[in-house]
């Protein structure tokens, strides 16, 4: 069972507006390129690449989202996280009416939770 995202998924939710204080786990060293007074280049360490865990990602979404449906306008919509036991995949989503609205599937938790993570983002339903 994979307990973190990638760098490249971390990378994206931070490009998203996530703040990188919220990864728990440090991958790569970080190292920036300083021009010296003599003209030469040097590497300095700059810090971790932040990794977001699967508790990191799952503390990040809204545990219900507030929209409109076809029954009433502001209608407040649980998260919904199954395993579907026929497609081995995780489905996470939301439970809008009429149906839920899958917007993670996948076989890994963490990149079904990251894929609904980035909709949340991109939908403007994250609350600050």
């Amino acid at each position: 069972m994979k307990i973190t995202l990638t760098p490249e998924q971390s990378a994206i939710l931070i490009a998203k507006g996530i703040s990188a204080e919220k990864a728990s786990r440090q991958g790569e060293r970080i190292y920036k390129t300083v021009e010296l007074q003599n003209g030469s280049i040097k590497r300095v360490f700059d810090g971790y690449e932040p990794i977001f865990t699967l508790a990191d990602v799952c503390s990040l979404l809204p545990k219900e989202v507030v929209t409109d449906t076809i029954m009433c306008d502001d209608d407040v919509c649980p998260i919904s996280i199954r395993w579907d036991k026929n497609c081995q995949k995780w489905f996470v989503g939301y439970d809008l009416v009429p149906h839920p609205v899958g917007v993670g599937v996948d076989s890994e938790l963490i990149d079904a939770l990251f894929s609904t993570l980035c909709w949340v983002i991109e939908q403007n339903l994250l609350t600050k």
